[in-house]
């Protein structure tokens, strides 16, 4: 069946089977602390999807009344670990009591699905993306077309009310991620569309208190998945899914750019900076029967620093450890019937498996 699972990092063997469901897990996120994890689960179209919390050490269930009715598209503890936040293909987003599973907040409504949502620094305000990265287009009986709305739009809430704090964040096209710079005073948002005549895509930064743009959009190729600042939060990474760039925040200027795959491979999935800032981690994937790749890269000169970490299968997440010896890569698929996958650990200096 679907699993989440936590992996012993020295024995590379399963330490405790956290979670067994009848739904695909989304995604899963750690407590800050470590000892829980709170999983996002796929719609089966019959029953309310249940996002849980589960105790890390004995794999129980400890909340498993987190409810949508749509697809649990991502899910995080606030910094504190009192509070759990989540976003959902029902169209809205909600804070929950992470001990009773009650909600905190009324419901955060959006017109389209939420594809992204997450704390502020300091728990007080939450930001969410919504928004579609398909452009569908039907020809009407009377030889007129109509193309799909895909415009997007981030927002700012007040945690605790469910209130919204700024004007919507509008892009032209959907918004597919979301998040704080590390200080709270900034938000950056990733957005991007695919269509027969063109793929686009873009990020930008704003002011969290405003929702006034503070710099020009930051331009991809194709639609920009995730967007992360660098922990000093003068630099900003943004996952493409043709290449990674990194900017400098206060010039608006791109420093590197890494990895550019062809039109017809599998894009990049996903891609992690370690805690230094020195070094980008990428993972690609996301074709079904294409192999994976994971590299290491050198964020000042854009060079790879190890040899491809290859995997049978698309790479869905990529991660440091807290040290930054090792690295972690996971795979697997989100559709239904194709759930299997592995998780594997390397060496973060060579690029060898552990």
């Amino acid at each position: 069946g679907d699993a989440a699972r936590v992996w012993d990092t020295v024995r590379i063997m399963p330490a405790v089977r956290v979670l067994v469901s009848d739904q695909a897990v989304l995604h899963a996120a750690f407590s800050s602390d470590g000892r829980q994890i709170i999983t996002a689960p796929r719609w089966n179209g019959a029953a309310l999807a249940q996002a849980r919390v589960v105790d890390v050490e004995t794999g129980k269930t400890l909340v498993n009344r987190i409810e949508h009715r749509g697809n649990v598209n991502f899910a995080c503890f606030s910094p504190d670990g009192r509070w759990v936040l989540t976003g959902s293909s029902d169209k809205t987003a909600r804070v929950w009591d992470s001990t009773t599973g009650q909600p905190v907040s009324a419901a955060m409504d959006h017109s389209i699905d939420v594809r992204h949502a997450s704390f502020s620094p300091d728990g007080r305000r939450v930001v969410t993306a919504s928004g579609s990265d398909v452009a569908t287009i039907r020809r009407n009986p009377d030889g007129t077309v109509t193309r799909s709305n895909t415009q997007g739009q981030a927002r700012v809430w007040d945690a605790a009310t469910g209130k919204p704090v700024t004007e919507p964040l509008r892009h032209d096209s959907g918004v597919l991620w979301a998040c704080f710079s590390p200080d709270g005073t900034r938000v950056v948002t990733a957005a991007g569309r695919l269509d027969l005549n063109a793929s686009v895509g873009e990020a930008r930064i704003w002011n969290a208190e405003t929702g006034e743009a503070v710099a020009a959009p930051l331009k991809h190729l194709g639609p920009v998945r995730r967007a992360t600042f660098s922990r000093d939060g003068r630099r900003l990474v943004t996952i493409g899914d043709y290449g990674v760039r990194i900017w400098d925040t206060a010039s608006g200027e791109a420093v590197t750019e890494i990895g550019r795959p062809l039109p017809i491979m599998p894009g990049i999935k996903d891609a992690e900076l370690s805690s230094d800032g020195r070094r980008l981690a990428t993972a690609t994937g996301g074709v079904i029967g294409a192999r994976g790749e994971a590299r290491l890269w050198d964020v000042e000169t854009g060079q790879p620093l190890t040899p491809p970490m290859i995997h049978s299968q698309g790479i869905q997440d990529v991660d440091f450890s807290p040290d930054g010896i090792l690295i972690v890569t996971g795979t697997g698929h989100d559709s239904p019937g194709r759930d299997k996958g592995e998780i594997r650990l390397w060496d973060a200096t060579t690029g060898e498996p552990v």
